[in-house]
């Protein structure tokens, strides 16, 4: 699990890939999905309002799932910019 600056970081490096047809080619793996852990599946099954973000950290794609609070805002560090 990434902390919540490694989280930001990742977030605000896909804003930058995103863009790029040659870097987004090289970190999605079109035959690649997602992998979730029990753990994962229990806490999106009880936390069952959140916020998914796509990320890039170590040149790998992520999908960051966050939480939404009581107002159903999400409330990752600076990620609203």
């Amino acid at each position: 699990m990434l902390s919540k600056e490694r989280c930001t970081q990742a977030i605000s490096s896909w804003k930058k890939t995103r863009t790029d047809f040659s870097k987004i080619k090289k970190i999605i793996d079109p035959t690649a999905g997602f992998n979730f852990t029990q753990e994962d599946c229990g806490w999106v099954t009880k936390n069952n309002k959140f916020h998914a973000h796509a990320g890039v950290n170590n040149d790998e794609l992520l999908l960051i799932i966050v939480p939404l609070d009581k107002n159903g805002k999400f409330t990752l560090l600076a990620i609203n910019e």
